[in-house]
């Protein structure tokens, strides 16, 4: 089986909370078209890793690249915000809360079941934060997409509606 992890991360500042500037930061899509990779040949399980930062100081063009793990034997999965539990014949999704955001507003520490995959589905996890660096506010927001699959997944999978879905998007004023 393979987990097909996609981080898109947003970033930006106060520069980016109005417009024109903002008007970028929300076309930054919730899906990305899947970057192509190679499997290890004789793994059971892969993790298949697609990181998509978007940045302000980039004018939020998407700077992208992938990572390929054999995961074979491994139980849980510990990636960006949540944890992967291999079960029999599905994927149990659990999201982690305030260990990625220690902003504001701040959240509690605790790891929860958000959903669960079976073979072929993907679902999504998207939340948001705010941080306090050099006297300055940085906002986050974080998409992670995930698929469960018996074969690498199609460049198209993450558009369209997800078969589950978490949000833990708050206003960040």
């Amino acid at each position: 089986m393979i987990a097909t992890i996609q981080c898109i991360t947003v970033r930006w500042t106060k520069l980016s909370r109005g417009a024109p500037n903002s008007a970028k930061r929300a076309a930054v899509p919730m899906g990305f078209p899947l970057q192509p990779v190679a499997l290890p040949k004789k793994a059971l399980r892969t993790a298949v890793l697609h990181w998509v930062n978007n940045y302000e100081e980039g004018d939020f063009a998407p700077l992208q690249s992938s990572e390929v793990h054999d995961i074979t034997g491994v139980r849980d999965y510990d990636t960006e915000m949540a944890m992967l539990k291999f079960e029999a014949d599905d994927l149990r999704v659990e999201y982690k809360g305030g260990f990625w955001c220690a902003g504001a507003p701040q959240r509690p520490n605790i790891i929860r079941s958000v959903f669960k995959l079976q073979p072929g589905q993907w679902g999504r996890i998207a939340a948001n934060g705010r941080f306090s660096h050099d006297n300055q506010w940085h906002y986050y927001r974080k998409v992670l997409n995930i698929a469960f699959t018996d074969a690498l997944p199609t460049a198209g999978i993450f558009r369209g509606k997800p078969a589950a879905e978490f949000r833990d998007e708050h206003d960040l004023w």
